[in-house]
């Protein structure tokens, strides 16, 4: 096995998954880093979810970890807020991390046996503290899932 991790980083374009990529490249590993672009990754869609995790490992046979890290907010009161925009952000935010969380376990159990992989989901104070004007966004960061999840993981 190459000593060179695979990562898998959601939401390079900007921000901290930008920095991470830039930090997993310099350090000499390999980032597969997806972005806001249709043609690389849309987290909402869990079929192309499904497709970077068979082109991973058609590529690379391994994923050591996953930088959990797409999403995006607006502001804007809860009352005011269009329903097809806050469903956009709750797909993306929402079902596109657990989406994601779902595969990179699922890989880890079945391809990275015996050794497993790493789950890193970047969240929001907002989802564990509510803030005006960002209902919609709160409500789709809270980590009530990710908790569960862990919860049901042995880390070693």
């Amino acid at each position: 096995m190459s000593k060179h991790r695979v990562w898998l980083i959601t939401g390079a374009s900007s921000g901290f998954g930008r920095e991470m990529t830039e930090l997993v490249l310099k350090k000499g590993n390999i980032a597969v880093a997806t972005a806001r672009k249709p043609e690389t990754l849309d987290v909402s869609k869990s079929q192309e979810i499904k497709e970077v995790f068979v082109q991973i490992s058609e590529t690379f046979g391994r994923l050591d970890v996953v930088f959990n890290n797409a999403g995006y907010a607006f502001l804007g009161e809860v009352e005011a807020t269009p329903e097809d925009a806050a469903r956009a952000m709750s797909d993306t935010n929402f079902w596109g991390a657990t989406n994601i969380s779902r595969e990179a376990v699922k890989f880890s159990r079945e391809m990275n046996k015996p050794i497993g992989g790493r789950l890193v989901v970047n969240s929001s104070e907002a989802g564990f503290h509510a803030m005006p004007g960002l209902g919609f966004y709160s409500s789709s960061k809270h980590e009530g899932l990710t908790a569960a999840l862990a919860q049901g993981l042995d880390p070693e």
